[in-house]
C-alpha cells in the first residue's frame, strides 16, 4: 500500500509575507509533524520558514496540486472564514483539524471530517504549541530582564463578532500604564523574517519582569518559562484564553465593567512583589506540558485513524 500523502497546513501556509504568522502557530505545526515522522510517515509541511531537522519536508502550498493530497491537516488557530478557501482547494482530500478553536457561530468545523478542538463551547483539549517534544525553545536568563512591563496584545479578533472587546481592553491597559507611570514596551508573538532568528519573539516575551497579554500563546509561553504574567481575555463571556488558563490553574482577567480596577489591583501587587505574586509555579508549568502532550497524542491518533 502506498504511503498516504499528508499535507500539514496552518494559518501561516497562506501567509507568504509573514504578516500574521505567530511563533506559537509554528511550534504547534512542528510538534504535529515531529510526532508523525516518529510514526514513520513523511508529511509535507506547507511552510516557508525554518523547521530545523524537518526542513526537507517543507513545500510551498501553491505548488501542491489538489489531487496530490490524500489527507489535509490544518493545525492550530481559530477555524476562521479563510478555512473555506483551503478546504475548497483540496476538496477531494480527507480533512482533519487539530489544536483549533471552534467558533460555533461560523460553522466552519463542518468542513472537516474530524476535528480535535483545543477549545470550543462544548469541549476542549489543549493547545499543541508547548508539548516540548523537540522544538528548540529560546531561554532568557532572568538577569537580562529589564524592570517594567511588557505588553503583548492580540488586537481585534473579528471572528468573535461583537464579543470582541479588544479596543476597550487596549484602552484600559494604556490608561493604567499612564496612571502608574510604568516603563513599558510593546511585544508580540509574530514571526520576524528580517531578524537573524525569525522566532525571536519567544525571547522578547521574556525581556521584562512582568507581561500583560491578551494573546493565548503569550500566556502559555509565559507559563512555560515561568514568567510573571497577567492574562486578559478580551472576548466577552470568555473564550480560548479563559478555557486553557482554567485547565492550567492560571488566573484570567475577563472583560467586564470593573476590568480596570481589577487589572489595577493585580498590577500593583505584581509591581510590589517584583512579579512574584503572579509567577507561574513549577507545577503549573508541568501541567501545561502534560496537557499539551496529551492533546498532541490525541491529535496524532485522530490523523492516523483517518489515513
Amino acid at each position: 500500500m502506498a504511503e498516504p500523502r499528508i499535507l500539514l497546513t496552518f494559518a501561516g501556509s497562506m501567509d507568504f509575507q509573514y504578516r500574521h504568522t505567530t511563533v506559537g502557530d509554528v511550534m504547534a505545526l512542528y510538534n504535529v509533524a515531529t510526532r508523525l515522522v516518529q510514526q514513520g510517515l513523511r508529511p509535507r509541511i506547507a511552510w516557508g520558514g525554518n523547521l530545523f531537522e524537518l526542513d526537507p519536508l517543507r513545500v510551498d502550498i501553491r505548488a501542491v496540486p489538489p489531487d496530490a493530497v490524500d489527507c489535509l491537516v490544518f493545525v492550530c488557530g481559530p477555524l476562521a472564514k479563510f478555512i473555506g478557501t483551503l478546504c475548497n482547494r483540496f476538496e477531494k482530500a480527507k480533512k482533519i483539524a487539530v489544536g483549533v478553536s471552534v467558533i460555533e457561530r461560523l460553522g466552519t468545523e463542518r468542513l472537516f471530517d474530524a476535528v480535535v478542538p483545543r477549545d470550543s463551547a462544548a469541549y476542549s483539549t489543549f493547545d499543541l504549541a508547548v508539548a516540548d517534544v523537540g522544538w528548540p525553545h529560546l531561554y532568557v536568563d532572568q538577569r537580562h530582564q529589564a524592570p517594567g512591563l511588557g505588553v503583548c496584545l492580540v488586537g481585534p479578533q473579528a471572528e468573535y463578532f461583537a464579543s470582541d472587546k479588544s479596543d476597550a481592553v487596549a484602552a484600559t491597559i494604556e490608561k493604567l500604564k499612564s496612571e502608574l507611570r510604568l516603563p513599558s514596551i510593546g511585544l508580540n508573538t509574530l514571526i520576524y523574517p528580517a531578524r537573524p532568528n525569525i522566532y525571536c519573539a519567544e525571547m522578547e516575551l521574556q525581556s521584562r519582569q512582568i507581561l500583560v497579554t491578551t494573546r493565548m500563546h503569550a500566556t502559555l509561553l509565559s507559563v512555560f518559562h515561568r514568567l510573571p504574567v497577567i492574562s486578559v481575555d478580551q472576548i466577552e463571556g470568555g473564550a480560548k484564553v479563559t478555557r486553557l488558563n482554567t485547565k492550567v490553574g492560571i488566573d484570567t482577567i475577563q472583560v467586564s465593567n470593573d476590568v480596570g480596577p481589577r487589572l489595577l489591583n493585580v498590577l500593583r501587587d505584581a509591581i510590589s512583589s517584583r512579579g512574584e505574586s503572579i509567577r507561574p509555579s513549577v507545577a503549573q508549568r508541568q501541567k501545561l506540558i502534560e496537557l499539551s502532550r496529551d492533546a498532541l497524542e490525541m491529535s496524532v491518533t485522530k490523523i492516523l485513524n483517518y489515513i
